[in-house]
């Protein structure tokens, strides 16, 4: 049976206040120019399927998004053990002979990635869950009796929702 399981993955990384967390450092530390570096990233976390994809960096828990990185040095103790527990599988199929295939996974570009099979369907993360995780972490950091938070909070949502393809409607009386 093998390790990596995607449920696994978003329960220990995106999921309650690790999401929070996630949120909060794939906002803040981007790779690369990004303009709307908040909007963008709630719309990736909403948007796109979930993966492992580790890197030297930490791990982008995002399919083809290597810019979006969780860093090993934010990661709490239970991360970093599934994080070793999946590469011990690794080098244990590659000892084998089954290489890297056998689980689901290829390397590209230096970076080792783990997706859900084909028969089990891409996962992708719950919108309200994303964007309620948004809003929490949005006024933890900034006050929570501030109209200024609220107001950028609904700018935010306004932005996703300008989008077209993100559903919040439930939204705009919470924030």
């Amino acid at each position: 049976m093998s390790t990596f399981d995607i449920e696994r993955v978003i329960g220990l990384f995106l999921r309650g206040e690790n999401l929070e967390h996630a949120i909060n450092t794939l906002c803040n530390h981007r790779e690369g120019q990004c303009n709307d570096p908040i909007t963008s990233t709630i719309s990736v976390m909403i948007t796109t399927p979930v993966c492992f994809s580790i890197s030297e960096g930490g791990l982008s828990p995002f399919e083809k998004r290597p810019d979006l990185i969780l860093p090993f040095n934010g990661m709490n103790k239970d991360q970093l053990e599934y994080i070793s527990e999946v590469i011990n599988e690794i080098q244990a199929q590659c000892k084998r002979g089954n290489g890297i295939s056998s689980l689901n996974g290829f390397i590209n570009n230096r970076n080792i990635i783990l997706t859900n099979s084909k028969r089990d369907g891409e996962r992708y993360l719950n919108s309200d869950d994303v964007i309620a995780s948004f809003i929490r972490c949005t006024k933890k950091s900034l006050g929570e009796e501030n109209w200024a938070v609220s107001s950028l909070i609904n700018v935010i949502l306004q932005r996703l929702a300008s989008l077209g393809n993100i559903h919040i409607s439930n939204f705009w009386q919470s924030s």
